[in-house]
């Protein structure tokens, strides 16, 4: 009687099609959306866009913040001190920027206008790992 039953189900099954298992449907295509036409790219902003007329480098946790900066040619640069210890931003070779002299502790502040146009490189005399840019941008 069991042998019966499979057999009327197999019979079943291959008349009317069985379900099976991890199989979907496939839906009909639906038109798409105007959210997934692909757009172009947002473009990045270039030097020019990111620059600002005036800066403030923190010296914090003996590292400048930010490390790299973008100012417009005539801006000025304040590096403010957070830290316990005295720092400086000595230009290294190839800036064309006079510097700071020594930048006390806690809240002292150094300040430099940057007159020429270029990347102007700086570090700090008293800890060697402490570096930062200045990306000085032209003014039309």
């Amino acid at each position: 009687m069991l042998a019966a039953r499979i057999v009327v189900l197999l019979a079943a099954c291959l008349l009317l099609g069985c379900p099976q298992p991890n199989k979907t449907a496939a839906k009909p295509s639906a038109k798409p959306s105007p959210t997934d036409t692909p757009r172009p790219p947002t473009p990045t902003p270039g030097p020019t866009e990111l620059a600002v007329d005036d800066a403030t480098i923190h010296i914090k946790n003996h590292a400048f913040q930010p490390a790299v900066i973008h100012v417009k040619q005539g801006g000025t640069v304040t590096w403010l001190n957070d830290d316990a210890d005295p720092h400086t931003a000595t230009p290294t070779l190839g800036a064309s920027f006079s510097g700071t002299e020594r930048i006390d502790a806690n809240s002292s502040s150094g300040k430099v206008t940057f007159k020429t146009a270029g990347e102007q490189s700086y570090k700090c005399d008293y800890h060697p790992g402490e570096t930062g840019k200045i990306v000085v941008v032209p003014v039309p």
